[in-house]
């Protein structure tokens, strides 16, 4: 049974409760290193090198109709990731944790724990933001989102 993915932002602002008048549910770091990230469908990646690029096809909202009279806007959006964001993205493949992501980019580039855990959450929480990746939803019987 596939569990739903949740494509919402989880920053860093929602990770360590720097908003108490959010309506998101604060997350705990300790929390976060469990969450398993997965990309999102929309996102199409090719590898160049060590380095990926990842494209995502504009959206054509009301806005962006508007504005592409007076501006002529691109199809798509692009991220390039160097070789340590490329290593992350690879992670996020659905099955692995935050926290053994930190793990492998620690031993992969020899950082301490510490520094890849918080590094690791700062990346997810940017590909997050521009929802690049999302997280399973926890089991709706718990409350948690």
């Amino acid at each position: 049974m596939a569990l739903p993915v949740q494509y919402t932002p989880v920053n860093a602002a929602a990770l360590f409760g720097l908003f108490p008048a959010s309506s998101r549910r604060r997350i705990k770091p300790e929390e976060a290193l469990d969450l398993v990230p997965t990309r999102a469908p929309h996102v199409e990646w090719t590898e160049t090198g060590e380095d990926i690029v990842l494209s995502v096809r504009r959206r054509d909202g009301r806005a962006v109709r508007a504005l592409s009279w007076f501006f002529t806007l691109p199809d798509r959006k692009t991220f390039q990731l160097d070789r340590i964001g490329a290593a992350a993205w690879r992670l996020c493949d659905g099955a692995t944790p935050v926290r053994e992501i930190a793990r492998h980019l620690a031993a992969d580039f020899g950082w301490p724990e510490e520094q890849a855990r918080a590094s690791v959450l700062q990346f997810l929480s940017y590909l997050s933001e521009r929802r690049l990746i999302g997280f399973p939803a926890t089991d709706p019987g718990s409350g948690r989102r």
